[in-house]
């Protein structure tokens, strides 16, 4: 733990580190956040007039290190029984990106100081920083510096409180990503796939689903989807709203974006190739282009059997265009983050989230941005989670997050209020 040469209430100079870590409002912060290009969007500008807008004060705060900015953060606060509870989530962030330990260890003694002075009686962190690296295959890489940055926040009071599988208050402890940086062309993207991810891919341009980013007033057509899909899953899906804001205070670094299909459009493409077909067949009497036609006939075959499947939904919808899903991205200098997504039951058959993801990489490829981040998994790789198995058509990897660790500044008045909560039957 750093000694520390002095405090006051605003800032803590370390003479060792020469950082001197203040609390800054926010017009200074988005200033000085121009500067630094590696954020994570959780700890942008952006993202702090969404939590705003959701009623989170929020705090701002940068280190200097010899009249340099050198790190920057953004901290919520939520009032709750007893005091506040305070989170820092995926920061600091670092000039240039370079992710100093000292100083953010620095940092983290600063936020204890902080929160025991403005009646915070949970303090929570998340540092952007993963831990473990798992392969389709199985095979681990341990990231060993950072579980020493976890062992030394655990010797500073500071309790690990994520689980290893799941999800912990919504934060996932897992994600899947997918290194771009190795591929020259949606071709060599498309062929990284697995033959079923290749394939889902390639039926989606055969119906002729288009992709298409949704305008501010189309919102609530997004929100539909999300909530059918929160509905169907048993989760909570965040209101209209929040949409909204999002879309506002992002601007071009989100993209609502839905896949649709026209089924009259897609019935006549499977008319037209049959009647090529066809003609194929009739033109061609030769006893050496038998199995040619056999070939062909097996086409026609398939596609009438599809064209019975899809009456039923020419009559419903006819001519109109049909949203089957949706999903949210968050674009950054580092990475493109798939955010939130949902799709509609009865369309399964077209593989629509195939498409929308197909898209994103594509354009993420580029805009040479290296890392696709699928977001959230559970980490259960038994075989059992299908949000896993539908990521792992597009063959990335596995990453274990560092975690949550929480700082209580007053244990023992947490502890008596938690006893409290339980006698009274409070959560």
């Amino acid at each position: 733990m750093p000694s520390f040469h002095f405090f006051y209430y605003s800032a803590i100079i370390l003479p060792m580190e020469k950082v001197k870590f203040q609390e800054i409002d926010f017009e200074k912060f988005a200033q000085i956040e121009t500067k630094f290009e590696h954020i994570n969007f959780i700890q942008s500008a952006a993202m702090a007039k969404v939590f705003s807008s959701r009623n989170y004060e929020v705090h701002y705060f940068v280190g200097s290190q010899e009249n340099q900015d050198v790190t920057v953060a953004i901290l919520t606060a939520a009032p709750i029984f007893g005091g506040k509870k305070f989170e820092l989530r995926f920061g600091p962030s670092f000039v240039e990106g370079k992710f100093d330990t000292e100083i953010f260890l620095s940092f983290m003694e600063y936020l204890k100081i902080y929160a025991k002075n403005n009646q915070g009686l949970i303090l929570k962190i998340i540092p952007d920083l993963d831990l473990k690296k798992r392969f389709d295959n199985g095979e681990t890489l341990a990231l060993s510096e950072n579980e020493a940055i976890s062992k030394r926040l655990q010797q500073t009071a500071f309790k690990k409180t994520n689980p290893e599988i799941g999800y912990d208050e919504g934060e996932p402890t897992w994600h899947y990503v997918k290194d771009l940086s190795v591929f020259t062309s949606e071709k060599e993207l498309l062929k990284s796939y697995s033959k079923d991810g290749q394939y889902s891919v390639k039926k989606t341009a055969q119906f002729g689903v288009k992709i298409r980013k949704l305008s501010f007033d189309e919102l609530g057509d997004f929100k539909k989807i999300t909530g059918a899909t929160s509905e169907r899953r048993g989760y909570n899906d965040h209101d209209l709203a929040y949409y909204q804001t999002f879309y506002e205070v992002f601007g071009n670094k989100a993209q609502f974006l839905v896949a649709e299909i026209n089924f009259q459009t897609y019935v006549t493409a499977l008319e037209t190739q049959i009647n090529k077909l066809q003609s194929q067949i009739d033109k061609s009497d030769s006893a050496k282009k038998e199995k040619q036609r056999k070939e062909w006939q097996s086409q026609i075959d398939a596609q009438t059997k599809r064209l019975g499947e899809i009456q039923p939904f020419l009559e419903k919808y006819q001519k109109q265009s049909v949203i089957l899903a949706g999903g949210l991205f968050v674009e950054s200098e580092d990475e493109v983050i798939y955010l939130f997504s949902g799709s509609y039951e009865e369309f399964k058959n077209f593989y629509a989230p195939f498409a929308i993801q197909h898209h994103v990489m594509t354009e993420t490829l580029k805009k040479k941005i290296p890392l696709y981040n699928f977001y959230g998994i559970t980490g259960n790789f038994s075989g059992n989670d299908s949000v896993l198995m539908f990521k792992q058509n597009f063959q990335g990897y596995a990453v274990q997050k560092l975690g949550a660790f929480c700082y209580y500044p007053s244990p023992t008045k947490y502890k008596l209020i938690q006893m409290a909560k339980k006698v009274l039957g409070r959560h």
